[in-house]
């Protein structure tokens, strides 16, 4: 058990788990009387002769009334802290409230949400913020894009043709693609002003997150500039020296559309390594990852359903007989309808995917 907590009301020692709400009247009246302003929630702690917030919440309750209407009775009402200076929340000016928020920002690293807008954390309810920005006639879009924020997401600066961004100069607009969500995403052509003539077309996304800066160079130079240290060493010099030849010929040319001699061994980059036993997809590891392994597993091959799946499709491999009325196997081609299929694909059928095979006759 944790030890007993006693609070000072009015020179009489009383639990803190046994407060009473006339007692919290006297412990709240004592700490104005010290720090001059009411405590918030967060200062509700031992040190400053005060019960546990949750404690507070309790008493109050209980009382039948709210935690505002107990604050009431005080004759004060709640401050904020404004760059140093104790302001009441009614008081509250447009240029407090930007003063608030940069407080904010640079305590917390983030842009405050609507429940973050309480007096714990030294701002005005958002109620309060939405009557301040009505007043100036500033719609809470323009407020926010002075913090590089907009609806919780940072603004980017838009993209004209002639913009350097990196090392990529954009020299025309292309043709918008479609993502996962549905979205049409706007993309840029763009040249790599490096000297190797390279063009591309890149997301404007991309672009403005500064998630793409050249064709690749910049990426070159670093690990060149790294050479002489550990972390220079590429993953097929890395993977000679720890005897993992194994392992490079499992790496997947076609869907990594890298040489394994042109990337570091301890890239955070995911790349894809061939099924050890030729029979499946290929699977997705982040490099540096790998680096740390003992053995690269094929996630298809320790997948107990898949695992199944194989066996099933050995068992049929030499099996010759009707499969339905129409379907036949005859040695190693399956016939489909008067269509003849090899019989390496035949775990696809065990699974269903009978349309997507291609005929080898």
């Amino acid at each position: 058990m944790g030890k007993a907590i006693y609070l000072d009301v009015a020179n009489k020692k009383v639990l803190a788990t046994k407060i009473t709400y006339n007692d919290l009247i006297v412990l709240y009246k004592q700490y104005i009387d010290k720090y001059g302003s009411v405590p918030m929630l967060a200062q509700c702690l031992s040190i400053y002769n005060l019960p546990q917030s949750g404690i507070v919440k309790s008493v109050v309750k209980n009382e039948g009334i709210s935690y505002n209407e107990f604050l009431l009775q005080f004759g004060k009402v709640r401050t904020l802290n404004v760059n140093g200076i104790h302001k009441n929340i009614s008081d509250l000016k447009y240029d407090d409230l930007v003063i608030l928020y940069n407080q904010y920002i640079n305590k917390f690293h983030e842009f405050p949400t609507a429940n973050k807008c309480t007096y714990q954390y030294n701002l005005p309810s958002r109620q309060t913020i939405l009557k301040i920005l009505k007043d100036c006639q500033i719609s809470v879009d323009e407020f926010n894009k002075q913090f590089s924020i907009k609806d919780k997401r940072r603004i980017y600066e838009d993209i004209h043709i002639g913009d350097i961004i990196g090392r990529w100069k954009i020299i025309a607009k292309g043709k918008s693609k479609q993502s996962k969500k549905n979205k049409n995403i706007p993309y840029w052509i763009c040249k790599c002003t490096c000297g190797s003539g390279v063009i591309k077309e890149v997301g404007e996304n991309a672009l403005k997150r500064k998630q793409s800066l050249s064709c690749g160079c910049l990426r070159n130079e670093a690990v060149a500039n790294l050479k002489g240290t550990i972390r220079s060493q590429s993953f097929y010099d890395w993977c000679i020296e720890q005897n993992h030849e194994e392992w490079l010929k499992r790496w997947d040319y076609d869907l990594n559309n890298l040489e394994p001699q042109n990337i570091s061994y301890c890239a955070h980059k995911q790349v894809y390594f061939k099924c050890d036993k030729g029979i499946h997809n290929s699977t997705k590891y982040e490099l540096a990852h790998v680096s740390h392994m003992d053995i690269i597993r094929c996630k298809y091959c320790n997948s107990f359903a898949q695992k199944l799946i194989d066996e099933k499709a050995k068992v049929l491999w030499n099996y010759t007989g009707i499969i339905t009325k129409t379907n036949k196997i005859h040695g190693k081609f399956l016939h489909i309808q008067k269509n003849t299929y090899g019989l390496n694909v035949l775990k696809q059928i065990i699974m269903g995917h009978i349309k997507s095979l291609g005929k080898t006759l």
